[in-house]
Parts: C-alpha cells; sequence; structure tokens
C-alpha cells in the first residue's frame, strides 16, 4: 500500500513540475527574481526521474553501487537547489547591501562545507548531515525576509507579491523536512524510511505549487 501511495505522488509530483516548467517558461520573465528558477525545475524534474528509474532498473537489472549513486546524484541536486535559492534572495528587491553581504558568507560556508562533503566517504554515507546544513543556511535569508516585511512599511500587495509566494514555499518545505532528516539515520525500519520519502515529496510538491503562484503574480502591485 505505501509504494502505491509512493508511486501515485512521484507520478504526481512530476506532473507538477512539468506544469511548473511549462509556467515558468511563459511568465517567467515578468519577475526579475524568479527568472532562473527554470533550473532548479529542471534539476528536481531529472533527479526525481533518475532516482525512481534507478530503482526500477534495479529490481531487474541489479546496477553495483546504486546507493552510491543515488547518493551522489543528490548531492549534484542540493548544489543546483542552493545555487538556485540563494540566487533568488540575492535578487530580492528590498534586501539592501548588508543583508547581501550575510547572503555572500552564508553561501561561502555551505559551499566550504559542501566540497568537504563530496571529497569525504563519511558525508557520502550519511548525506543527511549535507542536507540539514543546507537546510539551515537557506532558512536563513527565509527568515531575514520575514523579519524585513514586519520590519518595512507594508507597500506592497503580498497575495502579488511573487518573492513572498515562493520564501513561503521554501520555508514550509524546509521546516516540514528538516526535524525528520535529522532523525533519519536513526531510522532502521523502510516503512518510516518510506515516509520520510513521501512526506520530501510532498514538501516538494508544496514548493512548485508557491512557485507557479509566484509566476502568475501581477507585476509591480502596490497596495
Amino acid at each position: 500500500m505505501l509504494k502505491l501511495i509512493g508511486a501515485i505522488i512521484t507520478i504526481s509530483d512530476l506532473c507538477l513540475l512539468t506544469f511548473c516548467f511549462y509556467i515558468g517558461v511563459k511568465n517567467g520573465k515578468k519577475h526579475r527574481e524568479l527568472n532562473h528558477l527554470f533550473i532548479y525545475t529542471i534539476a528536481s524534474i531529472l533527479q526525481t526521474a533518475l532516482i525512481k528509474s534507478l530503482e526500477i532498473i534495479s529490481k531487474t537489472h541489479p546496477i553495483p553501487n546504486l546507493t552510491m549513486y543515488s547518493k551522489i546524484s543528490i548531492q549534484v541536486f542540493i548544489l543546483t537547489e542552493f545555487v538556485c535559492i540563494y540566487f533568488f534572495f540575492y535578487k530580492v528587491s528590498f534586501f539592501n547591501n548588508r543583508i547581501k553581504k550575510i547572503l555572500l558568507v552564508s553561501s561561502i560556508l555551505f559551499l566550504l562545507f559542501y566540497i568537504t562533503s563530496f571529497t569525504s566517504l563519511f558525508y557520502i554515507s550519511h548525506m543527511s548531515y549535507l542536507y540539514n546544513f543546507e537546510s539551515m543556511i537557506i532558512l536563513l535569508p527565509c527568515f531575514i525576509y520575514l523579519y524585513q516585511l514586519f520590519l518595512n512599511p507594508p507597500v506592497l500587495d503580498l497575495l502579488q507579491e511573487p518573492s513572498f509566494w515562493f520564501t513561503s514555499g521554501v520555508l514550509i518545505y524546509f521546516i516540514l523536512t528538516l526535524p525528520l532528516f535529522i532523525i533519519v539515520d536513526n531510522l532502521n525500519d523502510h516503512y518510516y524510511t518510506a515516509m520520510v520519502n513521501i512526506i520530501n515529496l510532498i514538501g516538494y510538491m508544496i514548493i512548485f505549487s508557491f512557485l507557479i503562484k509566484a509566476y502568475r503574480c501581477r507585476p509591480n502591485t502596490v497596495r
């Protein structure tokens, strides 16, 4: 039953990602901060399709080092995800130079950690360490964004502000999944591991649903 639910959610996720890519190509140029995020969508499509394809193929034709290949592909995706999200925040209009310097320092810290993890067999075998560090680094500009919204006078209609929608999707996803990935290495039961993977897919569906809404916002809407 769990496998069936996972398959349905995976197919739904791929359909949503494909639709998001279409909307992004059609509307991405309307909003400067979103015009590169089609790369994030493509990376998500390829990552989901690759992992599921390897799982299906391995059932009839065993693949040597399948787990290692999967984890390396996840590392490549994590780097793409981080760069896309941080580049988005760097382009957010009301982030001043001081905030952008904080983002620069944070991105350097992440890249140093990432390089270390990519050359370390320990971190390759414990992928949650890299994901957890990425989550904390990405949550930083999300919280800064919310703080800036409360700090500055409200001049934008948030329901038509693309940066608000995408930031909200990213915030929900990483808050939802971070506690799960903190404990995932201690889960020996395949049932609970499968549940974590399903929740992870649902989280990505939230991100890209919010991104679709962001693409469809009217540009430069003032309250």
